[in-house]
């Protein structure tokens, strides 16, 4: 079953992809890598918090 927390999970997958992709062949990978790295962190926490709301209750 596709859960919030799965889908938040995947998100911050795909954006360290992304971020890893732009260090090597984006021009302005000084601009995009950190923002990449930020939504990779920030959904990474916010689908464990989720994870963790639905196991506790």
């Amino acid at each position: 079953m596709l859960n919030s927390n799965n889908i938040y999970f995947w998100v911050s997958g795909f954006a360290l992809g992304l971020a890893v992709c732009a260090f090597f062949s984006c021009p302005l990978w000084k601009f995009v890598v950190p923002i990449m790295l930020f939504l990779s962190v920030f959904a990474g926490i916010t689908g464990f918090k989720k994870n963790k709301e639905l196991e506790d209750s």
